[in-house]
């Protein structure tokens, strides 16, 4: 299932529970589930984690967009790669 969780910060985990509340075999759907264009709706990794640790799978569309200095970064706020990938070093 894919799911498109909007801009609402809280939407990721609603979505999650309710899936949770009306399936009976709610851990075999979590693991179906893709929750689409995360690094729109959250921003900070712990968010992203704690929704991860769920078991759905997260998709990030601007993983790969490189925009400094770019015309649109102004409006989306972009993180270059290296500054989105860097809270994942471990």
């Amino acid at each position: 299932m894919s799911v498109h969780p909007g801009r609402n910060v809280e939407a990721p985990m609603k979505i999650v529970e309710i899936i949770r509340q009306t399936s009976d075999v709610s851990k075999d759907i979590l693991k179906k589930t893709v929750i689409d264009h995360i690094d729109g709706t959250l921003k900070d990794v712990e968010s992203m984690l704690r929704v991860a640790e769920t078991g759905v799978t997260l998709e990030f569309d601007l993983f790969g967009m490189e925009v400094s200095n770019s015309h649109i970064d102004h409006i989306f706020r972009i993180k270059s790669e290296t500054n989105q990938l860097s809270p994942f070093y471990v």
